[in-house]
């Protein structure tokens, strides 16, 4: 099966093509909680796991960052390689005041800040990172003519409003190591009226690669609209990510839906993606590559796309799961991140 060949992503060679989608957990990624959580997780056979998403500006605490690298170190232990999606997010009241008020200045500062978090997951041992440019979050607003009314080098025409993701790209790519991941998650289509559109996120896609992204990551919508539910088809984003997969030479992601072997051997079978990720389908069941490899598919326990996860995280509350009673151990697991603002926490919805 293709979806057991090895793909080689920038030297950082990933035993299979399942990755863990990043998925809130409202679980401190400082805890024990967390590890066993992504160990689980990488034990059940995922090649690459996507850290849920984390604000860049929590990495100024070192103690947060040793934390880390015992996870790093947990989720590598079996096999799998794993990168941190890593936020941007808002310093002031809403998105498009931060989108329209901060000097170039302060977008330096920005762009530094994610540099900086970066660099703080190359110390703690992780294989990359992944850079949340998707869903109404700081990167994609600034791409959206829907929210970026600025009437610099950094609004206005598709190139100037890319300007800062390719800027942070390039950036990244000058001040880490060789063989570290940079991946970056777009929404293909905001599916909004007056949003992006998918032939200005090819065009997005392309400068990034052009910059040093070595992998894309194909999602859709803001905010609620990025969960499909089990109203929505199968591979509800396949057809994004093929058309991100015609345009760009660099590896593409496919994720939304995915729910069996055979619908994802035929993602990958049909060229519209190099790689399928799996959020809730590994909470439902961490061990589904595993028994899949093994050809006992017939024995995974399939979500049930009720989403009864996101309403529990939506109130802060510690991930819960309809069908896997495992996460009942997890209810009272939630600890705050040690020095951490609230505002600075990550605020990810479940994502696929």
């Amino acid at each position: 099966m293709k979806l057991f060949e090895q793909i080689n992503i920038n030297g950082v060679v990933l035993k299979n093509r399942i990755v863990m989608a990043p998925m809130d957990t409202e679980i401190s990624l400082a805890s024990e909680e967390a590890r066993e959580y992504y160990a689980k997780r990488a034990e059940g056979g995922a090649g690459l796991v996507i850290v849920e998403g984390i604000s860049a500006e929590l990495f100024a605490n070192n103690d947060f960052v040793v934390d880390l690298a015992l996870l790093a170190e947990r989720i590598q232990h079996y096999g799998a390689k794993v990168i941190m999606q890593l936020t941007l997010h808002s310093l002031t009241n809403t998105i498009s005041q931060t989108i329209c008020q901060a000097s170039v200045h302060e977008l330096e500062f920005y762009q530094q800040t994610i540099c900086n978090a970066a660099t703080a997951c190359s110390r703690a041992g992780f294989d990359g990172i992944e850079i949340h440019g998707a869903h109404g979050y700081l990167l994609s607003q600034f791409y959206s003519p829907q929210s970026n009314k600025r009437k610099d080098l950094y609004g206005g025409c598709p190139e100037n409003r890319m300007r800062f993701a390719v800027e942070c790209i390039i950036k990244l790519r000058s001040q880490l190591r060789k063989n570290f991941i940079l991946s970056y998650r777009l929404s293909a289509d905001e599916l909004q009226p007056n949003g992006v559109k998918l032939d200005e996120s090819i065009q997005l896609a392309l400068a990034l690669e052009r910059a040093g992204t070595d992998m894309i990551h194909v999602s859709a919508g803001i905010g609620g609209d990025t969960v499909p539910d089990a109203s929505q088809p199968a591979g509800v984003f396949a057809d994004y990510a093929n058309a991100m997969k015609q345009a760009v030479k660099i590896p593409v992601i496919c994720v939304g839906r995915i729910e069996t072997p055979a619908f994802a051997e035929s993602i990958l079978h049909e060229g519209k993606a190099d790689l399928v990720a799996l959020g809730r389908p590994l909470l439902a069941d961490p061990f589904w590559p595993k028994k899949a490899l093994e050809g006992r598919a017939n024995e995974i326990v399939h979500c049930k796309y009720c989403n009864k996860c996101l309403r529990t995280i939506s109130r802060g509350e510690p991930i819960i799961c309809a069908v896997n009673p495992e996460f009942s151990s997890y209810r009272s697991a939630k600890n705050e991140t040690p020095n951490c603002p609230s505002d600075l926490q990550a605020n990810i919805s479940l994502q696929l």
